[in-house]
């Protein structure tokens, strides 16, 4: 069982795909106790690269999409993916630990287009 995070969008649109150069979706999620930050830039031609800061004790981030899950490159609380294939995408985040005493350690977002 998981718990579903908030969205708030601070720049961009979710619901536009993220195509040129100049786009950026900028995404911050939270379920009132874990914060997580997302940026969405333009990568490849048909592709993109996620970036993305957790305030957590992460052990693994994946980005799940229709096509398949990938599992992020995680440094401290930063992860990132590359290569991120356009579409429907949601990331689900298992945290070491709980923040707080019965808190949630595996997190999730809403979708959101990429």
């Amino acid at each position: 069982h998981y718990k579903k995070l908030g969205v708030k969008i601070l720049t961009g649109h979710a619901t536009t795909a993220v195509r040129g150069d100049a786009d950026m979706l900028t995404l911050q999620f939270s379920d009132g106790r874990t914060n997580m930050l997302v940026h969405v830039t333009p990568a490849e031609r048909d592709a993109c690269r996620l970036d993305g800061w957790v305030d957590g004790d992460v052990a693994e981030v994946r980005l799940i999409q229709d096509a398949g899950e990938h599992l992020a490159d995680l440094e401290g609380g930063r992860f990132s993916f590359d290569g991120v294939p356009h579409g429907l995408s949601r990331l689900r985040v298992l945290l070491a630990a709980a923040s707080e005493p019965d808190g949630a350690t595996d997190l999730q977002t809403p979708r959101f287009e990429i």
